[in-house]
């Protein structure tokens, strides 16, 4: 499709979302069994060191190809018998610096900083692609106060900007920036971390998410409000049973989006127990159950079950097997929620200190909310002829494969060196089209194969 065709069509497909990638779809939420706490330092060289704190800067320099950048369909527009997307791939160099500050818990105050940039330069003559120069990253900051002691509070503050490419050719990009602080009272008994029989913890968070780069005037910034609560009890000396629950208010910050037919502020909320620890020396499983409910305000919900089932093997030393599954669900700018059953694998190899191998792979078998059309309001278009608007599935399904394989080689304590593969194939039917004369103008597609490739150095002190 012509770039100004898809302008024209630009309020379709925010509002309908025929083929948003998970990052504009799915609103930002809690992780399901995930609860606040503290970032954990990478482990690695030895970094430099001045009193109780040790710093670890970074960089890595790669180059990748990107086959799919729009997340294009090559399926046919049947009215017309022709490709109605462009699949567009192009190199690009990803510079990443990056530093984890940290000082241990043994201290009275535990602090771990890590940060990181992510700058991608496209190499292209396409001025669509090279828009696509962007420059991301990440940080977040955990400050433990009192560790070690029966009583811990800890303070944090994560933030992410992300920018991706929109799922059209366009010389657009979606920003979005998110963060949220938060605080973490804990109760654990015992004078050492890894030996203390039980922990109970309650946490709070506020999380500003701000995105500019949509293509209609509504909206889709948002606040949260997130309440979280965690108990642990090593009732073996490695196996432990849980309870985890969660609460999010989340909210639209403008009034218009509120208004609409098409986006609902939510609450959802998340109870679920469970066992995770050690069978034998070489076997470990995890094995949650519970319960889910998204309490949107208008139109579609999620109210159901919720779970996650994990075994971990170590056959052989230096080697780790994981197979897993999950039941779960997220808010998601289309339809509410997408829900989802997920089956995910990990394979890792590591031959002394040298090379590491992974590989992992999920599955995801989702389902989003009940969509309405109708109620978006959109009348037909006459760019389009003024046929009616329609989609192939009032509950969009997908089947979508996310799998990643990697070989990093330990040249020395300073250099490494790594290649890799990424596949992400969404594989559905869903797409939006105009009724006219009695058949169907297909304007987008949900479907679409990516692949990258990438070969990459780091550099550590």
């Amino acid at each position: 499709m012509r770039a100004s065709e898809l302008k024209t069509l630009a309020v379709v497909a925010a509002l309908a979302c025929a083929v948003v990638s998970s990052y504009a779809v799915v609103a930002p939420s809690v992780a399901f069994g995930q609860s606040a706490g503290v970032v954990t330092a990478a482990d690695g060289v030895p970094g430099l060191k001045s009193g109780d704190f040790t710093l670890r800067p970074y960089v890595k320099v790669e180059g990748r190809y990107d086959s799919n950048i729009f997340n294009g369909s090559t399926r046919l527009d049947t009215f017309t018998s022709k490709q109605l997307e462009t699949v567009v791939g192009a190199p690009l160099v990803r510079i990443q610096p990056g530093l984890t500050l940290f000082n241990g818990t043994s201290t009275d105050v535990a602090v771990t900083f890590d940060a990181f940039g992510d700058v991608r330069l496209y190499i292209s003559d396409n001025p669509n692609v090279t828009t696509q120069n962007s420059v991301s990253g990440k940080a977040n900051l955990a400050v433990q106060i009192a560790p070690r002691r029966t009583f811990s509070l800890t303070l944090s503050d994560y933030f992410t900007r992300d920018v991706r490419p929109l799922d059209f050719e366009l010389d657009a990009v979606y920003i979005r920036l998110n963060n949220e602080v938060g605080a973490q009272v804990a109760f654990h008994p015992g004078p050492v971390p890894e030996r203390r029989p039980f922990e109970m913890s309650l946490g709070y968070g506020f999380l500003v998410d701000r995105i500019s780069g949509n293509l209609n005037n509504i909206s889709l910034d948002s606040d949260t409000h997130r309440a979280s609560f965690l108990t642990l009890w090593k009732f073996l000396p490695k196996t432990a049973a849980f309870l985890d629950a969660n609460l999010r208010f989340h909210r639209y910050t403008s009034p218009k989006t509120r208004e609409s037919a098409t986006h609902a502020d939510s609450n959802p909320m998340r109870v679920s127990a469970g066992l995770q620890g050690a069978i034998t020396k070489k076997v470990a499983a995890r094995a949650q159950v519970g319960y889910g409910r998204s309490f949107h305000k208008s139109a579609d919900e999620y109210n159901m079950a919720i779970g996650q089932a994990a075994v971990t093997l170590l056959p052989a030393s230096g080697t780790a097997l994981s197979l897993g599954w999950q039941l779960d669900f997220d808010d998601s700018f289309f339809a509410n929620f997408r829900s989802y059953n997920r089956i995910f694998t990990m394979v890792r190899h590591r031959i002394g200190t040298l090379i590491d191998f992974q590989v992992d792979a999920s599955v995801y078998f989702a389902r989003y909310g009940a969509f309405n059309l109708a109620a978006t309001g959109l009348a037909p278009s006459a760019a389009m002829g003024g046929g009616a608007w329609g989609v192939s599935q009032k509950y969009r399904q997908e089947t979508t494969i996310v799998g990643t394989a990697m070989a990093d080689f330990n040249v020395s304590r300073f250099l490494g060196v790594y290649l890799g593969y990424e596949l992400r194939a969404n594989l559905t039917d869903y797409s939006v089209y105009q009724s006219l004369d009695n058949k169907r103008h297909y304007t987008d597609f949900g479907d679409y194969t990516r692949h990258q490739v990438f070969v990459g150095a780091k550099l550590r002190y």
